[in-house]
Protein backbone atom coordinates (compact mmCIF):
# COMPACT_ATOMS: atom_id res chain seq x y z
CA UNK A 1 0.00 0.00 0.00
CA UNK A 2 1.77 3.31 -1.09
CA UNK A 3 1.26 6.56 1.39
CA UNK A 4 0.37 9.68 -1.27
CA UNK A 5 2.43 12.26 0.18
CA UNK A 6 0.70 15.49 1.24
CA UNK A 7 0.65 18.38 -1.19
CA UNK A 8 3.00 21.13 -0.76
CA UNK A 9 1.22 24.74 -0.49
CA UNK A 10 2.74 25.47 -3.89
CA UNK A 11 1.13 22.62 -5.47
CA UNK A 12 -2.24 23.90 -3.54
CA UNK A 13 -2.49 27.42 -4.57
CA UNK A 14 -2.03 26.09 -8.26
CA UNK A 15 -4.62 23.43 -8.35
CA UNK A 16 -6.93 26.34 -6.76
CA UNK A 17 -6.00 28.54 -9.36
CA UNK A 18 -6.56 26.24 -12.36
CA UNK A 19 -10.06 25.42 -10.75
CA UNK A 20 -10.55 28.71 -10.86
CA UNK A 21 -9.61 29.10 -14.08
CA UNK A 22 -11.39 26.15 -15.49
CA UNK A 23 -14.60 27.21 -13.49
CA UNK A 24 -14.53 31.54 -15.12
CA UNK A 25 -14.19 29.84 -18.79
CA UNK A 26 -17.01 27.48 -18.24
CA UNK A 27 -19.17 30.30 -17.01
CA UNK A 28 -18.19 32.41 -19.99
CA UNK A 29 -18.64 30.38 -22.45
CA UNK A 30 -22.60 29.33 -20.62
CA UNK A 31 -23.74 32.97 -20.28
CA UNK A 32 -22.06 34.12 -24.03
CA UNK A 33 -24.57 33.39 -26.41
CA UNK A 34 -27.01 35.30 -25.57
CA UNK A 35 -24.55 38.68 -25.17
CA UNK A 36 -23.09 38.04 -28.25
CA UNK A 37 -26.59 37.63 -30.33
CA UNK A 38 -27.57 41.04 -28.78
CA UNK A 39 -24.21 42.51 -29.68
CA UNK A 40 -24.21 41.07 -33.11
CA UNK A 41 -28.21 41.85 -33.85
CA UNK A 42 -28.85 45.24 -35.05
CA UNK A 43 -31.66 47.18 -33.30
CA UNK A 44 -34.70 48.28 -35.29
CA UNK A 45 -34.87 51.62 -36.82
CA UNK A 46 -37.03 54.30 -37.84
CA UNK A 47 -40.52 52.54 -37.28
CA UNK A 48 -43.84 54.12 -38.71
CA UNK A 49 -47.36 53.69 -39.32
CA UNK A 50 -47.49 56.24 -42.57
CA UNK A 51 -48.86 59.34 -41.55
CA UNK A 52 -49.14 58.27 -37.36
CA UNK A 53 -52.65 60.04 -36.93
CA UNK A 54 -55.87 58.48 -38.01
CA UNK A 55 -59.59 58.93 -36.84
CA UNK A 56 -62.00 56.25 -37.11
CA UNK A 57 -65.70 55.87 -36.52
CA UNK A 58 -67.42 53.49 -34.19
CA UNK A 59 -68.58 50.15 -35.48
CA UNK A 60 -66.84 50.47 -38.80
CA UNK A 61 -63.90 47.63 -39.31
CA UNK A 62 -60.64 50.21 -39.72
CA UNK A 63 -58.26 49.53 -42.75
CA UNK A 64 -55.52 47.76 -41.38
CA UNK A 65 -52.37 49.53 -40.58
CA UNK A 66 -49.09 47.84 -41.45
CA UNK A 67 -45.61 49.51 -40.22
CA UNK A 68 -42.54 49.93 -41.54
CA UNK A 69 -38.95 49.62 -40.10
CA UNK A 70 -35.41 49.13 -41.06
CA UNK A 71 -32.40 48.07 -38.93
CA UNK A 72 -32.83 44.18 -37.48
CA UNK A 73 -35.47 42.37 -38.10
CA UNK A 74 -38.17 42.76 -35.31
CA UNK A 75 -38.77 39.84 -33.13
CA UNK A 76 -41.82 41.60 -30.83
CA UNK A 77 -44.48 44.31 -30.98
CA UNK A 78 -46.39 45.94 -28.02
CA UNK A 79 -48.21 49.13 -27.81
CA UNK A 80 -49.17 51.35 -24.44
CA UNK A 81 -51.58 52.65 -23.35
CA UNK A 82 -54.41 49.89 -24.40
CA UNK A 83 -56.01 50.90 -27.90
CA UNK A 84 -59.54 51.67 -28.28
CA UNK A 85 -61.81 49.14 -27.53
CA UNK A 86 -62.20 46.32 -30.81
CA UNK A 87 -58.76 47.38 -31.85
CA UNK A 88 -55.37 45.55 -31.59
CA UNK A 89 -52.28 45.00 -32.28
CA UNK A 90 -50.16 42.01 -34.08
CA UNK A 91 -47.29 41.37 -31.54
CA UNK A 92 -45.11 40.09 -34.45
CA UNK A 93 -46.54 41.24 -37.21
CA UNK A 94 -46.97 44.72 -35.24
CA UNK A 95 -50.49 45.42 -37.62
CA UNK A 96 -53.05 47.43 -36.19
CA UNK A 97 -56.62 46.26 -37.12
CA UNK A 98 -60.15 45.76 -35.74
CA UNK A 99 -63.95 47.13 -35.38
CA UNK A 100 -63.72 50.51 -32.30
CA UNK A 101 -66.80 49.71 -30.25
CA UNK A 102 -66.61 52.92 -28.18
CA UNK A 103 -66.45 56.37 -28.82
CA UNK A 104 -62.62 57.62 -27.80
CA UNK A 105 -61.12 61.17 -27.59
CA UNK A 106 -58.04 61.88 -29.31
CA UNK A 107 -54.97 59.92 -27.26
CA UNK A 108 -51.69 58.66 -28.12
CA UNK A 109 -50.57 55.08 -27.96
CA UNK A 110 -46.78 54.00 -28.45
CA UNK A 111 -45.76 51.22 -30.43
CA UNK A 112 -42.25 49.47 -29.64
CA UNK A 113 -40.63 47.33 -31.89
CA UNK A 114 -38.14 45.15 -30.20
CA UNK A 115 -35.63 42.37 -31.49
CA UNK A 116 -32.35 41.10 -28.66
CA UNK A 117 -30.26 44.06 -29.94
CA UNK A 118 -32.59 46.73 -29.04
CA UNK A 119 -35.78 48.68 -29.50
CA UNK A 120 -37.74 51.26 -31.36
CA UNK A 121 -40.56 53.22 -30.82
CA UNK A 122 -43.59 54.75 -33.51
CA UNK A 123 -45.97 57.46 -32.16
CA UNK A 124 -49.77 57.01 -33.40
CA UNK A 125 -52.41 60.07 -32.53
CA UNK A 126 -55.83 57.79 -32.95
CA UNK A 127 -59.63 59.02 -32.26
CA UNK A 128 -62.50 57.30 -32.41
CA UNK A 129 -65.80 59.01 -33.82
CA UNK A 130 -69.32 58.25 -33.05
CA UNK A 131 -71.57 57.42 -36.17
CA UNK A 132 -73.35 60.85 -37.01
CA UNK A 133 -76.03 61.64 -36.24
CA UNK A 134 -79.67 60.56 -37.92
CA UNK A 135 -83.08 61.38 -36.46
CA UNK A 136 -86.74 62.40 -37.70
CA UNK A 137 -89.70 64.15 -35.81
CA UNK A 138 -93.43 62.70 -35.93
CA UNK A 139 -94.26 65.45 -37.96
CA UNK A 140 -92.61 68.83 -39.18
CA UNK A 141 -95.61 71.08 -39.85
CA UNK A 142 -97.22 72.25 -36.47
CA UNK A 143 -99.79 74.52 -36.04
CA UNK A 144 -100.79 75.79 -33.01
CA UNK A 145 -102.94 78.39 -30.98
CA UNK A 146 -101.82 80.95 -29.06
CA UNK A 147 -102.18 80.22 -25.32
CA UNK A 148 -102.47 76.02 -26.15
CA UNK A 149 -100.13 73.87 -24.71
CA UNK A 150 -98.17 72.05 -27.18
CA UNK A 151 -97.87 68.24 -26.92
CA UNK A 152 -94.44 67.51 -26.64
CA UNK A 153 -92.79 66.59 -29.89
CA UNK A 154 -89.44 64.03 -29.25
CA UNK A 155 -87.53 63.20 -32.04
CA UNK A 156 -86.73 59.58 -33.02
CA UNK A 157 -82.78 58.79 -33.15
CA UNK A 158 -81.74 56.07 -35.81
CA UNK A 159 -77.48 57.36 -35.58
CA UNK A 160 -75.13 58.06 -33.40
CA UNK A 161 -75.74 59.26 -29.93
CA UNK A 162 -76.64 62.84 -30.10
CA UNK A 163 -75.19 65.09 -27.77
CA UNK A 164 -76.40 68.68 -28.30
CA UNK A 165 -79.82 69.77 -30.04
CA UNK A 166 -80.03 73.39 -30.92
CA UNK A 167 -82.43 75.00 -33.19
CA UNK A 168 -82.53 78.32 -35.71
CA UNK A 169 -84.00 80.81 -35.68
CA UNK A 170 -85.27 81.31 -32.03
CA UNK A 171 -88.29 79.88 -31.60
CA UNK A 172 -91.72 81.55 -30.80
CA UNK A 173 -92.17 83.17 -27.51
CA UNK A 174 -93.02 79.87 -24.58
CA UNK A 175 -91.60 77.11 -26.85
CA UNK A 176 -88.38 76.23 -26.41
CA UNK A 177 -86.35 73.27 -27.35
CA UNK A 178 -84.60 70.72 -25.00
CA UNK A 179 -80.99 70.71 -25.65
CA UNK A 180 -80.23 67.67 -24.03
CA UNK A 181 -83.47 65.05 -25.42
CA UNK A 182 -84.44 67.80 -28.79
CA UNK A 183 -87.94 68.05 -27.52
CA UNK A 184 -89.99 70.69 -28.87
CA UNK A 185 -92.59 71.45 -25.93
CA UNK A 186 -94.43 74.43 -24.59
CA UNK A 187 -96.88 77.09 -24.70
CA UNK A 188 -96.45 80.17 -27.17
CA UNK A 189 -97.58 83.43 -25.52
CA UNK A 190 -97.59 85.28 -28.62
CA UNK A 191 -99.14 84.51 -32.52
CA UNK A 192 -96.06 83.97 -34.97
CA UNK A 193 -96.53 83.95 -38.86
CA UNK A 194 -95.65 80.18 -40.50
CA UNK A 195 -91.93 80.10 -39.85
CA UNK A 196 -89.58 77.28 -41.09
CA UNK A 197 -87.19 76.21 -38.30
CA UNK A 198 -83.93 73.68 -38.02
CA UNK A 199 -83.24 71.73 -35.81
CA UNK A 200 -79.62 70.45 -35.24
CA UNK A 201 -78.35 67.36 -34.03
CA UNK A 202 -74.59 67.07 -32.87
CA UNK A 203 -71.70 64.54 -32.17
CA UNK A 204 -68.53 63.54 -32.58
CA UNK A 205 -69.49 62.43 -35.93
CA UNK A 206 -70.88 65.17 -37.18
CA UNK A 207 -74.31 67.02 -37.25
CA UNK A 208 -77.88 67.12 -39.31
CA UNK A 209 -80.37 69.25 -39.58
CA UNK A 210 -84.11 69.01 -40.32
CA UNK A 211 -86.88 71.58 -41.22
CA UNK A 212 -90.17 72.14 -38.85
CA UNK A 213 -92.52 74.35 -40.02
CA UNK A 214 -94.20 76.40 -37.31
CA UNK A 215 -97.44 78.69 -36.99
CA UNK A 216 -99.13 80.06 -33.86
CA UNK A 217 -102.49 81.74 -34.40
CA UNK A 218 -104.50 83.60 -32.69
CA UNK A 219 -105.18 87.33 -31.50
Amino acid sequence: MQTRTPATPRETALMLGLSLGLAAFTAGCGGGGAAAAAATTPAPTGLSYGAGSATYTKGMAITPSTPTAGGGAVAAYSVSPALPAGLSLHPTTGVLSGTPTAVTPTATYTVRASNAGGSATAILSLTVNDVAPAFDYATTEIVIGKDAVLTPLAPTSTGGTVVAWSVSPALPPGLALNPGTGVLSGTPTASAAPQAYTVTATNSGGSLGKQLNLTVIGA
